[in-house]
């Protein structure tokens, strides 16, 4: 005999962490053989999480046969080069830019802001905040432009929207 089979619809609830679509959703398998379903996860929410699917089976008194889907679902990953900048000693009352390479490392969208920490800071960032497309690079401009033949220490933030928050030190010897 074959066994005609049905994947339950996904509960209401459960879609706040994620949805899933089965294809076939449903069909029939013959005798003594095996069948593939493919499930299509969207997630919704951010972290691990276990969502269970149920399947059907025609005229069994048994309870539908159940899987658990299991994701571990994280943001945007951004990667950096260089992971600090150090200029060294640097002339005094003169603009000394830097390149820093922020790339998406990741298949969707990364958002993404920065700042320097210091309110006063003798650093100024050329992006304040953006969009990278999945693969995308962008090249930041980071200037110091010192006031004093002191050590001067600072760091740029880069904020990403649910995603890993960076922070690149930044340091430079006026003369």
């Amino acid at each position: 005999l074959q066994a005609k089979y049905e994947v339950v619809p996904q509960e209401d609830a459960t879609k706040v962490v994620a949805e899933f679509v089965a294809e076939p959703a449903s069909g029939s398998i013959p005798a003594g053989e095996e069948g593939v379903v493919t499930v299509r996860l969207t997630c919704i929410k951010l972290g691990q999480f276990r969502l269970p699917l149920f399947v059907n089976i025609a005229g069994s008194v048994l309870p539908p046969l159940q899987a658990t889907l299991t994701a571990f679902v994280c943001g945007p990953k951004l990667l950096i080069e260089p992971e600090e900048i150090v200029w060294g000693p640097t002339n005094c009352l003169f603009d000394a830019p830097r390149t820093l390479t922020v790339t998406n490392d990741s298949l969707i969208p990364a958002p993404f802001k920065t700042f320097i920490k210091n309110a006063r800071s003798k650093y100024r960032v050329d992006i304040r905040e953006g969009v990278l497309q999945p693969q995308e690079t962008v090249n930041l401009t980071i200037t110091a432009n010192l006031d004093d033949t002191i050590m001067h220490r600072d760091q740029l933030h880069i904020i990403v929207t649910e995603g890993e928050n960076m922070i690149v030190n930044l340091t430079a010897k006026g003369i």
